[in-house]
């Protein structure tokens, strides 16, 4: 299993050593002979590329009303801490959509699991904020991918996690985040932070 918050790679080497032999008992002198050899079996690695390819956002402008951006730097995320989504000023009906690539350079077939296993929502003074809060109730995280089932949720329900299909050897496939702040979200949300943990885990398939 390779997890991605830091970066695993399973190597190891085992070798195990094959006698041959024969023993031969009579009356005549027969020829014997005995032979060894090695055989060496290094295990193959489980690993990943995991890239941002593109950021849509729909977010305030210089003259504060709400419009589309579109980043395309290539963000690698192979690094813990680096930030997907870094926004300061979100708003009622702001929305960002990260585009994930992900790239199987290991030597076997895997599936992956996309979880948000870390969410905290805090005020300008560093406390967590109520759970009451309408930011809670009306901002959705929405994870999709062709062929995968999307997983949709809002931030006061249980996260759901997102099961990406199988990827093969040198295979790549896309999927992405998008983040809602919806409409109904009121004064109750303004000065408060969102900060998640998007965790990627890969387990081999042999099928």
């Amino acid at each position: 299993m390779n997890t991605k918050t830091g970066r695993a790679l399973i190597a190891a080497a085992i070798v195990a050593t094959l006698g041959l032999g024969g023993v031969v008992a009579g009356t005549f002198a027969l020829f014997s002979r005995q032979a060894s050899t090695t055989a060496h079996i290094k295990v193959g690695n489980l690993n990943f590329d995991f890239v941002r390819t593109k950021l849509v956002s729909n977010s305030l402008n210089e003259q504060g009303t709400i419009s589309e951006t579109v980043d395309n730097t290539v963000l690698d995320l192979s690094t813990d801490g680096a930030k997907v989504i870094d926004v300061d000023g979100a708003v009622p009906g702001a929305s960002y959509i990260a585009t994930f690539k992900l790239t199987n350079t290991g030597a076997t077939a895997f599936s992956t699991v996309v979880s948000v296993p870390e969410l905290s929502i805090k005020d300008e003074e560093g406390h967590d904020a109520d759970a009451s809060s309408t930011l809670f109730t009306y901002t959705t995280v929405t994870l999709e991918s062709n062929g995968a089932t999307t997983v949709s949720y809002t931030l006061d329900q249980t996260r759901s996690n997102f099961q990406l299909p199988k990827l093969i050897k040198e295979g790549e496939q896309e999927f992405t985040l998008k983040v809602e702040i919806g409409e109904g979200v009121g004064n109750d949300a303004q000065g408060l932070t969102i900060d998640m943990g998007i965790k990627l885990t890969a387990t081999q398939v042999t099928e």
